[in-house]
């Protein structure tokens, strides 16, 4: 009997302005970190601190055996996003929809406080509002050198601008689709690792 694959390690980018989805830690520490560490956006780097994977059972997890979490467990407003021990309680539940969203137990939306477009925005629940701070992405290593850019403008546009940019779009991933019903395009993560972008519900089996 084969068995099933591990989900792959993803970066998870905003739509708002290309960071991505970052446990705080020190400079030059990029480990396993403590419970109750605050989850926030960072230029996209392969560090581990910036790896996670999504499940089937909802949660979103990084380390070894850490989740996304809502500490208080309400699901409220503003609620800061931090990261725990792997319990399966549903403050850890977090679902991707096809439209870019990831959605917690009570249906509000991951969002990046204040709509902050630098590095250091805090991960947040608020109610879902179509808007680019609650729009996030999958970047998967890709064989393409790419270089730096930062997203600005309407989402859509500004992708395909990029695929442009880059000379065409990158090869899909096996089963993977695209981002916002974008073609996957190559981008760069760090000073030369690139990746490509696809949509997170399409990597939940």
């Amino acid at each position: 009997m084969v068995g099933r694959a591990a989900p792959p390690a993803i970066n998870i980018v905003s739509g708002l302005i290309g960071l991505c989805l970052n446990v705080d830690s020190p400079p030059g520490v990029a480990s396993d970190r403590p419970e109750g560490t605050v989850v926030g956006t960072m230029f996209c780097t392969s560090n581990a601190n910036q790896k996670f994977r999504l499940t089937t059972s909802g949660e979103i997890r990084v380390f070894t055996n850490k989740c996304l979490d809502d500490p208080g467990g309400r699901g409220g407003n503003g609620d800061r996003i931090v990261i725990r021990r792997c319990t399966g309680q549903r403050s850890q539940q977090w679902t991707p929809s096809t439209s870019g969203e990831v959605k917690s137990f009570n249906g509000r939306c991951l969002d990046i406080q204040d709509k902050w477009v630098l590095p250091g925005g805090a991960a947040i629940l608020w109610d879902c509002n179509g808007g680019d701070s609650q729009k996030w992405g999958a970047l998967l290593p890709g064989g393409a050198s790419a270089s730096r850019f930062s997203l600005q403008g309407n989402l859509p546009d500004r992708i395909s601008r990029i695929v442009s940019s880059q000379g065409g779009p990158a090869s899909p991933l096996n089963g993977a689709q695209p981002f916002l019903n974008v073609t996957p395009f190559t981008m760069a993560i760090g000073n030369n690792l690139s990746a490509q972008i696809y949509a997170l519900a399409s990597l939940v089996k």
